[in-house]
């Protein structure tokens, strides 16, 4: 488990980026998928998920997004923040044991509200981008 970072706002500059790799593995969409209750069968089953037209079991598109998560409460701003809006797009299927790079940018800072807007995204190893978003976080004082 990573070490959390403690930004405050004076600590964050436009363009200031993160990100770490992560395997998504079968046992991964298996726990989502309990925490979630989303037992689709494009999600569970390997062979009702080709035969709906796709490659393998399908990561939920909400697996993924936890991940842009863990860059706002990790990373970047880590410890001081607190989640306030989100938008995600999913562009293309993530499949069972893909290697995703998981990236957040600070696109904009409003600093009299003490807010980021953080661009994230999710690409496979072959650079094909599988989900976007727009974060709004709070950066609150420690």
């Amino acid at each position: 488990m990573p070490s959390n970072n403690t930004y405050l706002m004076s600590d964050l500059k436009l363009g200031q980026a993160a990100q770490f790799s992560v395997l998504v593995e079968e046992g991964d969409i298996a726990q989502f998928a309990e925490l979630s209750q989303d037992f689709s069968l494009i999600h569970m089953n390997k062979e009702k998920a080709i035969e709906a037209g796709f490659q393998g079991r399908v990561v939920h598109g909400s697996l993924i997004a936890s991940y842009f998560s863990a860059i706002v409460g990790v990373y970047l701003p880590g410890d001081t923040a607190l989640l306030l809006q989100s938008e995600n797009r999913f562009h293309s299927p993530a499949y069972s044991n893909a290697r995703l790079l998981i990236t957040g940018k600070i696109v904009a800072i409003h600093s009299v509200l003490e807010c980021l807007e953080i661009a994230m995204k999710a690409t496979n190893e072959q650079g094909k981008r599988i989900a976007s978003g727009k974060w709004l976080v709070k950066v609150r004082k420690v």
